[in-house]
This record gives structure tokens, sequence and C-alpha cells, in this order.
């Protein structure tokens, strides 16, 4: 999704199809509790941090208080838990939630289905348990954050639906909401260079990439298999 700085409804990009749109994708999936669950642990306090337009963008303003570990022209790399300010909990939980709900559903937006990615049998599972508080985060799964430090705000504002599926030995799924793509990697396989990066590590780690050439390569990815209508700007 691509808001629209002139106002007007934002452009919806799916693997097969483009659209413009103000609705919201919504489904009765959960109880009333789960819901609350998933508010309160995860999704209200990265909403009030990501870029919510207006040049307000609480989690960047945080970052740039902040000394990285690593930097270069492409992106800065933050050891995650040295921030206080950052909830990595919060958006991990929140990350978790969402790949797991693009798992056991297949959503709708108006007539257009959206894409479902698979997450096998075992890891929907632990990723239920675990957002249900039963069970830890599964030990063959890490969670990459990338907090954008670019500033252009047509590219800030994009939202991608969860996507992905197998790359080499492992599995990779991303989206992204407004100024912060999150990636899941499952399998037994993960290098562990993976698990050690993952925000949920101890020594997890934050990107932040200086550049919006990934946000735009998403999207040219993916706009390969969609058709654009001609209505569209």
């Amino acid at each position: 999704m691509l808001g629209d700085r002139r106002g007007s409804s934002p452009v919806i990009v799916t693997s097969n199809s483009v659209w413009q749109s103000s609705k919201q994708v919504e489904a009765h999936l959960l109880c009333s509790d789960c819901e609350q669950r998933f508010h309160k642990e995860g999704e209200d306090w990265t909403l009030r941090h990501c870029y919510r337009g207006e040049r307000r963008f609480r989690l960047q303003e945080i970052l740039a208080r902040c000394t990285p570990i690593q930097d270069s022209s492409t992106v800065r790399v933050y050891a995650a838990h040295s921030i206080r300010e950052i909830g990595v909990g919060r958006l991990a939980y929140f990350a978790a939630s969402v790949f797991w709900r693009a798992s056991v559903h297949r959503w709708s937006l108006q007539d257009h289905r959206l894409g479902r990615i698979d997450l096998g049998r075992r890891y929907t599972e632990e990723l239920r348990l675990f957002l249900m508080g039963v069970t830890a985060f599964p030990k063959d799964a890490a969670v990459l954050i990338d907090i954008f430090g670019f500033r252009s705000p047509e590219t800030l504002a994009t939202l991608l639906f969860p996507y992905g599926g197998r790359r080499d030995t492992f599995h990779h799924y991303r989206f992204t909401i407004p100024g912060v793509a999150f990636n899941l990697y499952l399998g037994r396989l993960v290098p562990p260079e993976l698990k050690d990066a993952s925000v949920l590590a101890p020594t997890g780690i934050l990107l932040s990439s200086q550049r919006d050439d990934g946000v735009v390569g998403n999207f040219s990815t993916i706009m390969q298999t969609a058709g654009v209508p001609r209505s569209l700007p």
C-alpha cells in the first residue's frame, strides 16, 4: 500500500493486483480477549511509534539520538537491547502476530483476495503458543527489524502485506508498515548469524536502512506479477 500525498486513497499492491482504496483489511478471526492481547502486547505501541506522516516518526527520532555499533552509507546497525526507549519485545510480538494471522486466514479487501503465506503446521502452532504467552519464541526462528532511516515521505508511507517462502535451506517472510520492515526467518537451518541478530536474542540488532532502494525493490518485484489498472495515477 502506497500513500498518496495528495490525500487520495492509498494504492494497494499485492502479488496479483493493484488498486486504490481507503478500506482496511479486517475479518472476524479472533475472540475479544485475543484481540485485546494483540493490541496490548504489541500493536498499540508499534503503531504509535511507526511513521505517522507530517514528519512524525518516533522510532526514527529515538535512533537519531543513539550511536550505532556499525555505520555505512547504506545501513546503520544498533544493539537492540541497549536502547531502552524502544520496546523491542513489543515490536517482535507485533511481527509474530501479523505473520501468524497471515498464515491462518485468507484475507480479503473488498473483492480482492490477498496472498496467503504458509508457515507450516509446526511453526504456525509454535507462534500461536508464543502469542498466547504459553511458550518462548520458537528456537528455529529469527526476527529482524529495519527501522527506515531515510526521509522520503512517499516511500516511508508504504505498506506491504506479508509475503515470502523458501530461500535456500530456510524460509524468509517479510512485510512492512509505514517506516518499518519486519523479516521472519524459519527453519532448523536458519544461519546462526541470523539467529544471533534476531531482536529477541541477547545479541540482537536493529537495522536502519539509509536508502529506500530496498523498499522500492520490494514493490518492483511484486509489481512484475501485478496487473496495473490504467486508471491508477
